[in-house]
């Protein structure tokens, strides 16, 4: 566990730029995916839109998780 501390200590600037980056894209393509959504008529072109939505939400939640557990 002491490693562990000493290895985010150590690398803390490249861990928040990588998970930075990554919550940027994944935030994106929430966005991108709440555009289409909202632009959609069809049915199922709607629960294709809402799962990627989810997806990506899911993604960028766990990206912003991961930040608070370094922080």
């Amino acid at each position: 566990m002491e490693d562990l501390i000493l290895f985010i200590d150590a690398n803390q600037a490249w861990i928040y730029l990588l998970l930075g980056v990554a919550g940027a894209a994944y935030l994106r393509q929430v966005i991108r995916s709440y555009r289409q959504h909202r632009e959609t008529i069809f049915g199922l072109e709607r629960e294709q839109t809402t799962g990627r939505m989810r997806g990506s939400g899911a993604l960028l939640a766990t990206v912003l998780a991961l930040m608070l557990a370094t922080f």
